[in-house]
């Protein structure tokens, strides 16, 4: 990949969701909605800083999902971080 293609994905995670995540845990098809793409746009926009994003939507919904997707993309496009995934307890963390 050149360097140019990893530039940009380092600021376009629905990019580089689009490339490299194209099903589920489950094999199916994936594709992210036009609102996910729209926060995501909003949210990781160059020269904006954010501490924290605060995702809510109904149970079932796929934010566990977008949540692996985001952090296989943030691991991929900023290799010298560490990141740590944390679950409430032990049911949540094998779920």
């Amino acid at each position: 990949m050149s360097l140019s293609a990893l530039e940009r994905y380092r600021t376009d995670p629905a990019a580089f969701i689009d490339r490299f995540i194209t099903k589920t845990e489950k094999g199916k098809p994936f594709r992210l909605s036009s609102y996910q793409r729209t926060v995501l746009a909003l949210a990781f926009a160059v020269g904006v800083v954010l501490r924290m994003l605060v995702w809510g939507e109904p149970k079932k919904s796929g934010k566990t999902f977008l949540l692996a997707c985001l952090t296989i993309w943030w691991g991929y496009t900023r290799p010298y971080t560490e990141i740590i995934v944390a679950a409430n307890d032990l049911e949540q963390s094998q779920g």
